[in-house]
């Protein structure tokens, strides 16, 4: 009676198999249970499913009754892993995964999966040490290269990060992402002449990779060099011409390029996109003091601080044209308020003592 129970699991257990295949392919997922570059994509079994609920509890219920049946069937805690993980479950998705290490030590998928869930966790110091596992067990594994590579860099191992992504490169060349962190990577090392390559790279093999863009014109900005990185955005604007960051940054390379009327008027695109970004006012403050308008620019701070009163660079940018008016108390104030907010802010710090120091030496004389 066992051995047909047995049976008739790995008969299900086949049947589930094609059944999360069939979803990845009509969904067009990859065959991992998460995706960490866009983890709202995350759950592929959900209420618009024709499968619903039942069917949740249908494949659960055979998974449990498997474990029943043989305790050490790894097979079976690894789809209860994935079952759980899917759902966004992570508590017992951890167990199992941990449950399937436990009795086969080797078993690299499992740790990928739990260097996933860490990574999704913030908890990047545990994802780096099951993804640092998988590659012992699978070190031609591109993935995972490529997210140990992204879980060094967020926790500012740069240059790990980049040995990590380099072999993830030399293993698959196509590895877009890969190219693009590799990219981000050397520039968070300050090597910006490096991050063009793989940035390039990166366009060449997906034309339509705005990331890649975004990621690329920013290094030529941080290189001095404006006028490419104004046409690098132009490039990722026409890709997306609905995101309202790209007209953000490319404000910015504006201002850097001393073009502040195209910078102003990029700076209101984004704002037709985005209306109550404070973000998005506190770039057309900076294009408007560029500008030398300051009343503008002060009109701008005040809708940024009104959208929200703690936004470090509005209570900046507002110090900065209250002095460049003269207006020395005001100025004071607005530094003052961005410290209280963000007291390691070096601009604000820096320009709060010289006002204080100036104004103690006027009160002296």
């Amino acid at each position: 009676m066992e051995n047909f129970a047995l049976m008739f699991f790995e008969f299900a257990l086949l049947g589930i198999i094609a059944f999360m295949i069939t979803e990845i392919v009509l969904q067009g997922r990859r065959p991992s249970f998460v995706s960490i570059d866009n983890a709202s994509q995350f759950n592929f079994i959900s209420q618009e499913n024709t499968s619903g609920e039942n069917e949740d509890e249908n494949i659960l219920q055979v998974i449990e009754q498997a474990i029943m049946l043989d305790s050490n069937r790894t097979d079976a805690y690894f789809l209860k892993g994935k079952f759980y993980a899917m759902r966004n479950d992570f508590t017992p998705a951890i167990e199992a995964f941990k449950q399937v290490i436990r009795l086969d030590p080797h078993y690299s998928a499992a740790y990928y999966h739990l260097g996933e869930i860490y990574f999704l966790q913030n908890d990047y110091q545990k994802a780096i040490e099951y993804f640092e596992s998988n590659v012992v067990f699978d070190p031609t594994n591109s993935d995972a290269y490529y997210h140990l590579g992204k879980a060094y860099l967020k926790n500012e191992l740069n240059k790990s990060a980049i040995e990590m992504l380099e072999k993830s490169i030399l293993i698959n060349n196509k590895h877009v992402e890969a190219l693009l962190m590799l990219g981000l990577a050397f520039v968070a090392c300050q090597d910006y002449q490096s991050a063009v390559k793989p940035l390039e790279e990166a366009i060449k093999l997906k034309p339509d990779y705005v990331e890649a863009y975004t990621a690329l014109g920013n290094v030529f900005l941080l290189q001095g060099n404006a006028v490419q990185a104004i046409e690098i955005y132009r490039q990722a604007i026409h890709l997306d011409g609905n995101n309202p960051d790209i007209y953000a940054i490319q404000a910015n390379a504006y201002i850097a390029d001393e073009r502040y009327e195209s910078a102003i008027s990029t700076c209101r695109k984004a704002l037709e996109l985005s209306p109550n970004d404070g973000k998005l006012y506190v770039m057309l403050g900076n294009a408007m003091f560029a500008k030398k308008d300051y009343i503008e620019a002060l009109h701008a701070c005040e809708m940024a601080l009104e959208l929200n009163p703690r936004l470090v660079e509005a209570h900046v940018v507002a110090g900065n044209s209250y002095y460049a008016i003269h207006n020395f108390p005001q100025a004071l104030e607005s530094y003052k308020r961005a410290l209280e907010i963000d007291p390691r802010h070096v601009l604000a710090e820096k320009h709060f003592l010289y006002l204080h120091n100036e104004q103690q030496q006027e009160d002296s004389d």
